[in-house]
C-alpha cells in the first residue's frame, strides 16, 4: 500500500484555537464584587447563628455568569499551511526600529493579516480584522492575535515571547523559577 499525500492532507484535521471577547466587560467587575460579598457572607454564615446569606449571593453570581457567557463573542482560528504562513511573513515584514530589534513581522500589519487568513468562525475579512485589532483594547486584540498564532504553532510550540511562562514542550510542567523547596533540594 502506497502513501497518498493528497488523501493524507485532505483527512488531516486542522488545529484550531477559540477565544472569547466580552461585549459586557462591566459584568466581570460586578461579579468580582459579588464574589467578595459571597466570601464575607460565607464566613459570617459559618461563624454566626443566622439565616445563611451566602446561597442568595451565589444565585446572583450564577445569574451574572450566565449574562457574561451570553455577552461573549467567540472567535475561532485555524492553522494554515507553512507556505501560506511564510507568505504572510514576507508580505508584512518588520520595518525600521522593529526590524533593528529582531522583530520578524510588522506589529501593526501582520497580526490582523494573520487573523483574517486563519479565521474560521466568524470568517473575517482583512478590513474587519484590521478594525478589530486597531479598535479593541490591547488585551482583547492581543488575545485574538495570540489565538491565531497559537493555531499555527500549537500551545507547546509558540515562541516564548508570546506564550509567556508555564507549560512548555521542553520543560513539561513549567518554565519559571523553582519553588523555594525545589531550589533547596537541588542545591543540597
Amino acid at each position: 500500500m502506497s502513501f497518498n499525500v493528497d488523501e493524507f492532507l485532505q483527512e488531516r484535521v486542522r488545529r484550531t484555537e477559540r477565544v472569547a471577547v466580552l461585549l459586557r466587560q462591566d459584568l466581570i467587575d460586578e461579579r468580582d464584587q459579588l464574589l467578595r460579598e459571597w466570601m464575607d457572607a460565607k464566613a459570617l454564615d459559618e461563624r454566626e447563628n443566622r439565616t445563611p446569606q451566602a446561597p442568595k449571593i451565589q444565585k446572583r453570581v450564577d445569574a451574572l455568569n450566565e449574562q457574561i457567557e451570553a455577552s461573549a463573542q467567540w472567535f475561532e482560528f485555524g492553522e494554515i499551511g507553512r507556505y501560506e504562513y511564510e507568505k504572510l511573513l514576507r508580505r508584512y515584514p518588520a520595518k525600521g526600529a522593529d526590524k533593528a530589534s529582531d522583530m520578524v513581522w510588522d506589529p501593526e500589519e501582520f497580526p490582523p493579516a494573520l487573523m483574517a487568513a486563519t479565521s474560521v468562525d466568524p470568517k473575517l475579512s482583512l478590513a474587519d480584522a484590521t478594525k478589530l485589532f486597531r479598535q479593541l483594547p490591547r488585551g482583547d486584540a492581543g488575545r485574538l492575535f495570540n489565538a491565531a498564532l497559537s493555531a499555527q504553532f500549537g500551545p507547546g510550540d509558540l515562541p516564548l515571547a508570546f506564550s509567556g511562562t508555564g507549560r512548555t514542550r521542553t520543560t513539561g510542567e513549567k518554565s519559571g523559577t523553582a519553588d523555594l523547596e525545589e531550589s533547596q533540594e537541588a542545591s543540597s
